[in-house]
């Protein structure tokens, strides 16, 4: 198991896009909080599937204790129907 900061770290360097991981509760989790599987995924998504696929297929496969916000690069949540292509191209 893997801190929360780390989890969040291996996202952005793989997928290229910045997340909010929370407690089945919706409380943000601490970046200190052990207790996730890292990303072990290599490459990125491809850019046309949506941030909802992402988050069934790629997150919650590995994490299904968790919560993910995908953030846009100011920080704000976007919706499950973005492509990953738009919200990285954001960045």
């Amino acid at each position: 198991m893997v801190r929360v900061d780390y989890l969040k770290r291996r996202i952005r360097d793989i997928e290229g896009f910045h997340v909010q991981i929370q407690g089945t509760d919706g409380n943000n989790l601490r970046g200190d909080y052990e207790g996730a599987r890292t990303y072990e995924y290599k490459r990125a998504a491809r850019d046309s599937w949506t941030v909802a696929k992402w988050i069934r297929e790629r997150f919650h496969d590995m994490n299904p204790q968790f919560n993910v916000i995908v953030l846009d690069s100011n920080g704000s949540p976007v919706t499950g129907g973005y492509t990953l292509g738009t919200v990285r191209g954001g960045y």
